[in-house]
């Protein structure tokens, strides 16, 4: 018969630990955490200081510089031990041609431009680790211009204006020259993951701060009254980010009709000015952040897109939105068409919001549900411990912004996709456009 193979106890262990080696792996020296456990792993990025827009009015050139600041992040995602990129670093400062930090790491970055290190809490992490690695993030991030608002509020606004690139297809990639929407989706819930540890450092004491901002703006919303005031924080889309981070489950259901309605009341009512940190410079003299925006979608395929910055008319400053002449048509649109391509961007936005707070928060097999914890508790571990589950959730995600957010043609059809037409329909028998225009304040 047959021959009998034995096979030795260090090489069964020896292939356990290749098996064990799953999840990020180093650009520079190909390992991840079971080979070099307790070392912090993150990703290069590349952060750009642009102004704070938001809530509603005009804004002229004169104005603007009075506006507060803060950071756009992208990314193309490639992983690197924060001891390895220093280790380069050193080394490459030595080359008969010597490199600057990120000189060398847009090297190793796929040619990507990058200039900070953005840090992963893992399994294999410490908590000093992670802590001393968030500092030299923070670090690099100063460098490029120093913004003095507190962090937390820092990260919600750039997790907004990453969301909102998806939303109004705008650029990942213009001014850093690579990455996408699979690398930036990445970032997601490791930007979550440094802001939930900052929340909750030094006893909470910000989180408390900001939910009490989130329960006066959903109160505020519920009230029928649209946001008073012109600052940044009064601005729907960056509540929707404090209620991504700030919400439990069942508050967020609880209030997701009512939030739904102040966006579309918002976005009715005036121009989503926070577009113009996103928008491309139109020439070398303009400045990077105020600019028309573009109507969305409109003359380009479903994987085009635009950037941070935008032209020098202070007239179209801050969101006028118009069309090219190409989409012109002497066919006048119905006001309910006009009012859903209006606010169809937005309607996405939602949508990445709502299934986010799916893929952070909600039971999955993956995570033990016992012992049972406090929901904000479960997702600090979720995200340190079960974040690969996470990314492939992710990676659905992006085929449904793709293949449907993307592609929704009716308030109908978007509420469909929110789960909440029911809601909509008992709150307004005539239907959804009915619905919307009630909502916006607008006739149908």
């Amino acid at each position: 018969g047959g021959r009998a193979v034995i096979v030795s106890s260090t090489a069964v262990a020896l292939m356990e630990e290749l098996h064990e080696e799953s999840g990020h792996t180093c650009v520079v020296c190909g390992e991840g955490e079971a080979y070099r456990p307790g070392e912090v792993l993150g990703c290069y990025v590349f952060t750009k200081r642009v102004l704070l827009l938001g809530g509603g009015g005009e804004a002229s050139a004169s104005s603007l510089g009075r506006h507060e600041q803060c950071y756009t992040t992208v990314t193309h995602f490639n992983v690197i031990h924060v001891n390895c990129h220093r280790e380069a670093s050193a080394a490459e400062r030595t080359l008969k041609q010597p490199k600057e930090e990120w000189e060398g790491a847009t090297l190793r970055n796929s040619q990507t431009k990058c200039n900070a290190l953005w840090p992963f809490w893992t399994t294999a992490a410490s908590e000093d680790s992670y802590a001393a690695a968030v500092e030299s993030f923070w670090a690099s991030v100063q460098n490029t211009g120093r913004v003095d608002t507190p962090r937390c509020r820092l990260l919600m606004h750039d997790l907004k204006l990453l969301l909102m690139r998806f939303a109004y297809e705008e650029s990942f990639s213009h001014f850093s020259k690579g990455g996408g929407r699979e690398s930036n989706l990445k970032l997601v819930p490791y930007v979550v993951q440094m802001a939930a540890y900052l929340l909750d450092a030094n006893g909470e004491a910000q989180r408390k701060s900001y939910a009490r901002t989130l329960v006066a703006a959903v109160a505020e919303a519920g009230g029928g009254a649209r946001r008073q005031g012109s600052g940044a924080d009064a601005s729907l889309f960056y509540v929707l980010v404090l209620s991504l981070l700030l919400h439990s489950p069942s508050e967020w259901e609880a209030n997701k009709l009512i939030l739904l309605k102040a966006l579309l009341r918002q976005v009715a009512s005036r121009e989503v000015r926070e577009r113009a940190s996103l928008q491309v410079p139109a020439s070398p003299m303009s400045s990077p952040v105020v600019g028309a925006a573009r109507s969305p979608a409109h003359g380009r395929s479903p994987h085009s897109c635009g950037s941070v910055g935008g032209s020098s008319s202070a007239d179209a400053a801050v969101g006028r939105l118009a069309l090219p002449p190409a989409a012109e048509s002497p066919v006048r649109a119905s006001p309910a068409d006009e009012a859903f391509a209006r606010a169809k961007p937005a309607l996405v936005y939602f949508a990445l919001i709502d299934r986010l707070q799916s893929i952070l928060k909600a039971a999955r097999a993956f995570q033990p549900a016992e012992p049972p914890l406090p929901w904000h508790v479960a997702l600090r571990e979720r995200l340190r411990h079960h974040d690969q589950a996470v990314l492939a959730d992710l990676v659905e995600l992006l085929a449904e912004y793709e293949d449907e957010l993307l592609h929704f043609g009716s308030f109908q059809e978007a509420f469909d996709i929110l789960g909440v037409l029911a809601d909509v329909l008992r709150a307004e028998p005539q239907g959804a456009d009915a619905f919307a225009a009630a909502a916006s304040a607008m006739p149908v």
